[in-house]
């Protein structure tokens, strides 16, 4: 027995010296690589203040370790949708080209990344887009669809004009417009200092005045900033308790249409 113990005890150290001389022979015969990486990402700012109908450009600068290779890398910009908690494709390329409008059309939280075919590693900058509010003119149309709404505005930083047509198709705005309305006419006003008179967009947004939309089938409001709807933006909403649009009309389940629409502050003055 004890002559099979110290047997078994010699060959182990025999494979093991093996094995350490082994390991001394093979160093340095493996062929070692650098991953291209990307350093800096720059040229891409932190926050851009936009305007519906605003073409928004943006061509990164980026710091490689290495030359990149043809087709190395390629380059995605994406947007996060916080209705479904997950970022979105929105284009490919390494220039960003869009129109706002439709999904970023709103205030949206951005990114561009750099994919590393090769590697499979991604590097991303994010940035943030501001809705601004327009100033400038507002018109309502008749469409095959009921109407929408096109709008001239003036960007005074950049000294120039820009046109949205269909604004509310364009932003895919939930007012329900549909065939058979009849557009009747388009007023905005300043929003409504009355609290007792919320929910109202004008201060939802940060903006001061509110957007009216009378059809021959229902009277509503728009966000002024970037046209969204809720349902609580109806004119009923609105209307003070026991006064006679909230008797005859909102406590009977009917809307409110006006053919013509009047705003007076709290007072009774236009």
């Amino acid at each position: 027995m004890k002559h099979i113990i110290n047997k078994l005890f010699t060959t182990a150290i025999l494979f093991i010296l093996i094995g350490v001389t082994a390991c001394n022979e093979d160093k340095g015969n493996y062929d070692y690589q650098d991953i291209n990486s990307v350093e800096v990402i720059s040229g891409i700012s932190a926050e851009y203040a936009v305007y519906l109908g605003y073409q928004l450009q943006i061509t990164p600068i980026l710091g490689y370790t290495a030359a990149p290779g043809a087709d190395e890398f390629t380059y995605k910009w994406y947007y996060y949708d916080s209705s479904a908690s997950s970022w979105e494709l929105l284009q490919e390329g390494l220039t960003l080209d869009q129109e706002i409008a439709g999904v970023i059309g709103r205030n949206r939280t951005m990114a561009f990344e750099a994919h590393n075919e090769k590697t499979d590693i991604s590097y991303r900058k994010t940035f943030k887009i501001v809705l601004t509010a327009p100033i400038g003119y507002v018109a309502l149309c008749e469409t095959a669809d009921g109407y929408d709404v096109d709008m001239v505005s003036y960007v005074s930083t950049d000294s120039m004009f820009l046109f949205a047509k269909n604004v509310l198709d364009g932003m895919e705005s939930e007012v329900p417009h549909h065939e058979g309305q009849r557009p009747v006419d388009i007023v905005t006003a300043a929003g409504p200092t009355n609290l007792n008179l919320y929910p109202t967009p004008a201060f939802a947004d940060g903006t001061n005045y509110t957007v009216y939309i009378l059809t021959d089938q229902y009277t509503t409001r728009l966000a002024s900033k970037d046209f969204s709807w809720r349902s609580e933006y109806n004119i009923e909403s609105s209307v003070e308790g026991n006064s006679e649009l909230d008797v005859n009309y909102k406590q009977q389940g009917k809307p409110i249409v006006a053919q013509k629409l009047k705003i007076t502050d709290q007072q009774g003055r236009r």
